[in-house]
């Protein structure tokens, strides 16, 4: 049987990018999001221990979540860098509707857990540190682009 310890990746190289605040940048976006595959692992191990009938359909389902979300996290950021005079062709609320669907998935897991609620938590929260993470990132990029359209124009 698995462990709060094991299923919430402690002492793994993802223990710093779960439990810590949000992404702030790219990197640890897209970092954060492959921890999560690992956690989806690790709960269907656990699932499987207690031969729970639908877990590989559950875990196949978060698991094209976190790959919806990342195909959408990448490729806004990559059509905003290599066309930013397309910039509003590239959808902020689609990427926001898949990290919806992300949410949506992870409540599967924690309820799963409902009975440990502080695990049960950890999986509802997982998800709100991409959306928040998007956002930040997000805005900073506007942010920046608006600093530099100011210095252009003087």
């Amino acid at each position: 049987m698995k462990s709060l310890w094991d299923l919430m990746l402690k002492g793994t190289e993802y223990e710093d990018i779960l439990h810590s605040g949000y992404p702030i940048c790219e990197d640890e976006l897209i970092r954060c999001l492959d921890g999560f595959d690992f956690v989806v692992e690790e709960w269907l191990e656990s699932m499987n221990a207690f031969e729970i009938s639908n877990a590989d359909e559950i875990a196949s389902a978060v698991m094209m979540s976190i790959i919806d979300c990342r195909f959408a996290i990448i490729s806004f950021f990559d059509e905003e860098r290599e066309c930013p005079e397309l910039r509003e062709s590239t959808s902020y609320l689609e990427v926001l509707k898949t990290i919806k669907h992300l949410k949506q998935a992870f409540m599967a897991l924690s309820k799963s857990y409902a009975q440990t609620r502080y695990l049960a938590n950890w999986y509802l929260d997982l998800p709100i540190k991409i959306q928040a993470g998007f956002k930040h990132i997000n805005n900073q990029r506007i942010r920046n682009r608006i600093e530099w359209d100011e210095e252009m124009a003087k």
